[in-house]
């Protein structure tokens, strides 16, 4: 039996998140005895993931931060190798990550897009970094893949999709683990005390783009609304600390659950009434399409999430610089459980993972 050929991707870390959740619901679909992902972290450290790769058969290389991250990649393509693909998820710098590829031999090179800003203050400096990385892409890539048209247009241009090497690839999941079970519902209910109460639900890290400042000021407002509701948050991050800290303040911490990272999300979405997402800036918004295929209503940014998310129509848009009790109207109008199956065939037509990894595979063993 010949050897699968070895896929490269490079991140930050392994944590959870929907472009890392994105990539092992790939790598648990993919035929690994035809193909192998490793991993370049340029964080250095373990992360959520980290395990799990292993126990695949991947490998994993942590940068050395006395050394800058090309130098850490030509160490990695000249004692690692070889690749048949390179996929960078690092935004503008995949133009320097594809570049060494191309260096190196790396035949098949895909810049992906996953998102349509990163809440960065445009100077001067930084329009000519993208600029010069977009430039780098353009010369370097022999594909470019994004969640959206919208984070297509943000990481490689305006017309970018007239190219023929870019293209839309939807952020695939198993669409039939998410399908609402109300005996996991029920057990996570009880597990955090939740009985009997409306429960509105949010999956995201606690950081800036998830914007949780917002997001517990609309449940205070929901909560002064109806005192039987319950915010249900799953994720880690940095802001976790000042957030707890916020909701005190806001006098709703008691009504509030913060229940970290989790592996078991579709458990939790099933606990959910109504999925309230008020981000500041998304490429697609995973955990919105996630949250339908459970049947939930999602309620979420108005401009700043594309409309692409609205798969079964159960989605609200609500603009960012609304009142917090505009929001809260939209939410409880939409706390309302879907328990057939109609959303989560709707999002399979789209989604279903193995129809993702499959059209990804074509790429891959590319000649």
């Amino acid at each position: 039996m010949s050897e699968p050929i070895r896929v490269l991707h490079i991140f930050g870390a392994l944590n959870p998140g929907g472009v890392e959740t994105l990539v092992m619901n790939i790598y648990r679909c993919i035929d690994r005895e035809k193909v192998q992902f490793d991993f370049a972290l340029t964080e250095g450290k373990k992360s959520f993931f980290d395990d799990e790769v292993l126990s695949l058969g991947g490998r994993i290389f942590y940068f050395d931060k006395s050394k800058n991250m090309q130098q850490n990649l030509t160490e990695i393509f000249e004692t690692k190798g070889p690749f048949k693909v390179m996929h960078s998820h690092v935004y503008f710098y995949s133009g320097l990550v594809l570049r060494n590829a191309k260096k190196h031999g790396v035949p098949v090179r895909i810049a992906h897009a996953h998102n349509t800003s990163f809440g960065q203050i445009y100077t001067l400096k930084r329009r000519a970094y993208e600029w010069l990385m977009r430039k780098l892409i353009l010369q370097n890539a022999t594909d470019m893949l994004g969640c959206s048209t919208d984070a297509c247009e943000f990481v490689f241009g305006e017309g970018c999709m007239d190219d023929p090497r870019c293209s839309v690839m939807c952020n695939g999941f198993d669409v039939s683990a998410f399908e609402y079970s109300k005996e996991k519902g029920d057990r996570i209910r009880e597990m955090y005390g939740l009985e009997g109460k409306t429960v509105i639900g949010h999956v995201g890290r606690f950081e800036d783009q998830k914007n949780h400042t917002q997001l517990v000021e609309q449940f205070a407002a929901i909560h002064k609304k109806d005192g039987n509701t319950a915010l249900l948050m799953v994720g880690r991050g940095s802001l976790m600390d000042s957030i707890k800290e916020k909701c005190k303040k806001l006098g709703i911490y008691d009504a509030c659950v913060f229940a970290g990272a989790q592996k078991d999300t579709p458990s939790y979405y099933s606990a959910m009434d109504v999925f309230l997402f008020p981000s500041l800036y998304e490429g697609l918004g995973s955990v919105l399409i996630e949250a339908q295929a459970n049947g939930l209503h999602v309620v979420t940014s108005k401009t700043v999430v594309p409309d692409d998310i609205d798969v079964t129509g159960n989605a609200a848009f609500v603009p960012l610089e609304a009142p917090a009790d505009e929001w809260a109207d939209a939410v409880l109008a939409a706390a309302e459980r879907i328990t057939d199956n109609l959303p989560n065939k709707k999002v399979k037509e789209t989604y279903d993972i193995k129809t993702v990894t499959d059209g990804l595979c074509k790429i891959y063993f590319r000649d």
